[in-house]
């Protein structure tokens, strides 16, 4: 880890003027679209997650005020998900640890369940699949700790990263903390990472006036109180975009920490998902005029 201190990544005043693509008919009737399936994966959202009624896999004791929550939303990762709780738990930190099960079909809820017994952890079930940003929303919903951090089960991000992670929002100075894969030369992150990475943060930033670095990084620390201050509508893709643009319209302090992500060979040979894509800049757009 880098001992460099955490980037300052406050507002500027971007212009609001809206883009000529934004009056396109083909915009607006994938934008008709996307509002749609946002309505119909909201509605199945509200119906399957009921917070009275969620109760973790295990019936264990909870550890009294912990510091921190680290909530890892999880699907289909049953190799991955025991070295990341193990990894966690060794760090030297007061936390617990928020699992969100996204309705996995490969043996990762048996995975939990036959893991030893522990009272800093929690295991939620969703009933049916919603996606990451539904497991992550239903995950600090849970969490106790005063600070939140929002953790991949992929083993690329680097757990040793949490302290330095939360550090800015311990002493006072941020509310909202992003690790970034990218503010080191010697970064290890994919040449895709770098490239798509570098399109969408321009995009995000001139939108919502910030300079972030890394707006997708999948190790992000929030004050917990602000976050669940934070009206959430995306569940799936483009939970990043939103929740970045929503608080930086509550003018919540932004810092970037450098992290340590190696580069797998999935990461390399990952191809962009088109779909995917639009629905990222489609949220951009729509929820960075906010700011």
């Amino acid at each position: 880890m880098s001992n460099k201190r955490p980037v300052n990544v406050a507002k500027q005043n971007p212009s609001k003027a809206l883009p000529n693509s934004a009056r396109n008919p083909k915009y607006q009737e994938m934008e008709a679209e996307l509002q749609r399936a946002e309505r119909l994966v909201n509605q199945a959202f509200k119906e399957a997650v009921d917070p009275a009624e969620i109760q973790p896999r295990w019936d264990l004791p909870q550890l009294a005020d912990p510091e921190v929550s680290v909530v890892v939303p999880v699907f289909n990762q049953q190799d991955a998900v025991c070295r990341i709780l193990e990894n966690l738990l060794h760090l030297p930190l007061n936390l617990e640890v928020v699992v969100v099960d996204d309705a996995s079909t490969d043996g990762t809820v048996d995975r939990l369940m036959a893991l030893d017994t522990h009272p800093r952890i929690q295991v939620i079930s969703l009933p049916v699949h919603l996606g990451k940003g539904a497991a992550v929303r239903t995950g600090y919903r849970q969490a106790a700790g005063e600070i939140v951090v929002i953790q991949d089960v992929d083993l690329d991000y680097d757990t040793s990263s949490i302290p330095a992670l939360i550090q800015p929002i311990r002493e006072g100075l941020a509310e909202v903390v992003y690790g970034s894969r990218f503010l080191e030369e010697d970064s290890n992150a994919s040449v895709w990472a770098r490239w798509s990475q570098g399109a969408l943060n321009r995009l995000s930033n001139w939108t919502t006036g910030l300079t972030l670095t890394d707006v997708e990084t999948c190790q992000k620390a929030f004050c917990r109180d602000i976050l669940l201050g934070v009206p959430m509508e995306q569940a799936r893709v483009g939970f990043e975009t939103e929740i970045t643009a929503r608080l930086a319209q509550l003018q919540a302090r932004f810092l970037e920490v450098p992290i340590s992500c190696k580069s797998s060979e999935d990461q390399e040979q990952e191809r962009p998902r088109w779909r995917d894509l639009i629905a990222k800049l489609y949220c951009v757009f729509r929820y960075g005029w906010m700011s």
